[in-house]
């Protein structure tokens, strides 16, 4: 839809889809074992043994801030094509990896914070 390299388009929506999926997984499936391997992967990324999985998502956030890496906004992404792109990634094959399913409004929200 975009003409958006498929690598800055991962690395902008990584930090936000993790902190979208931390937050589901808290609110709907507390128990789900993603939620260790994100306490692991967070442990790992910051070197902290205490880090929470919310620590992880957030070294993403300034891994991609550091990099310079654009918001999607530079693309063409924009408020009135989130519905559209929301529908399209419900679709996708990728979604099925995702270890809890999100609403439109978590996959909308999401797309925002990429902006």
């Amino acid at each position: 839809m975009f003409p958006a390299p498929h690598g800055v388009i991962c690395g902008r929506l990584l930090g936000p889809v993790m902190h979208t999926t931390i937050a589901a997984l808290r609110r709907r499936d507390a128990e789900s074992p993603a939620l260790g391997r994100y306490c692991e992967a967070a442990q790992i990324l910051t070197g902290d043994p205490a880090a929470e999985p919310e620590d992880g998502a957030s070294w993403v956030d300034v891994l991609w801030a550091e990099l310079g890496l654009p918001g999607l906004s530079t693309y063409g992404l924009n408020e009135q094509s989130i519905p559209t792109v929301v529908a399209k990634a419900r679709r996708a094959s990728s979604m099925q990896g995702n270890p809890i399913s999100l609403s439109d409004d978590e996959l909308a929200a999401t797309l925002r914070k990429a902006l």
